[in-house]
């Protein structure tokens, strides 16, 4: 399976800071704060404000010794620091995503929020009883993915408004990761195939309500991860050889591959300036 991966930081969270230009390749760790002993990151903004959620420590059913996890947000850059805890949605919180504007997202159970100003606000839609939010732009759009009878659905939503389901491949379910400014979204959809050779699901491009298929590297599978402002599509791919390599896609170019033979790779994420970071 071609699964997004979140990494995972053990007793404390750090953020990685350059000093100077990419090409000194000098760099601070800054730490975070001391937290608890299991934690993860989320996300960060342009202004380096940093989200992230811990775990949960200890068995719910004794109290005296359970710590639930939760979300927070930490401005290192800020005068003084800072640290904001997010208010309490759940013993079990995970964060996606936070914009410019410190709008953060995430969720608990089957429940997803944004974080705005102090308050949770629960992201709902008439039309779903479940919405997963991944990804949040500068203008509000939130995109992720809703339950449906029919199956699992990549959807965008904004301010309030029903979610907009935006389809598949032709098979029954799809994901969203992703939205840039420009309301694109991208993600993984299922294709109409029966059977190998060819691909079960695909990455694809959505905009204006027409979504695109983006192949694959030779395999059977694809997921696109995140894009930018200037359309430029990360993920990873399959290889005819079954091996899965990191991709990055552009309209002119297609999608090409950033891996190494022998090794498997994954690209996570697109800055504005074309810089990728993956594993």
């Amino acid at each position: 399976n071609l699964n997004r991966c979140i990494l995972h930081v053990i007793a404390g969270i750090y953020a990685l800071v350059a000093s100077s230009s990419l090409a000194s390749a000098q760099y601070e760790i800054i730490d975070l704060g001391f937290l608890f002993r299991s934690s993860a990151p989320g996300a960060i903004n342009d202004a380096g404000a940093a989200a992230f959620f811990t775990y949960p420590m200890g068995n719910p059913t004794e109290p005296q010794l359970f710590r639930p996890g939760g979300g927070y947000v930490v401005s290192p850059f800020a005068t003084p620091q800072s640290t904001t805890i997010l208010p309490n949605i759940g013993p079990y919180v995970y964060i996606m995503d936070i914009n410019n504007d410190g709008i953060t997202i995430g969720g608990s159970g089957h429940k997803s929020f944004q974080f705005v100003d102090g308050t949770a606000i629960e992201i709902t839609a008439a039309n779903f009883e479940f919405l997963d939010a991944t990804s949040i732009n500068g203008i509000g759009q939130i995109a992720g993915h809703a339950s449906t009878a029919e199956g699992q659905r990549a959807f965008i939503w904004s301010n309030h408004a029903d979610a907009q389901l935006i389809g598949t491949l032709g098979g029954p379910n799809s994901a969203a990761w992703d939205v840039n400014n420009h309301g694109v979204v991208v993600g993984m959809a299922d294709t109409d195939a029966q059977a190998l050779p060819a691909a079960v699901y695909e990455a694809f491009v959505w905009q204006d309500g027409h979504m695109e298929g983006l192949g694959t590297l030779g395999g059977y599978a694809s997921a696109a991860y995140a894009i930018n402002d200037a359309g430029v599509v990360v993920g990873e791919a399959q290889l005819s050889n079954r091996e899965v390599h990191a991709f990055v896609y552009d309209a002119q170019n297609g999608m090409r591959d950033l891996g190494m033979p022998g090794v498997e790779s994954v690209a996570h994420d697109v800055n504005n300036a074309g810089w990728i970071v993956g594993a």
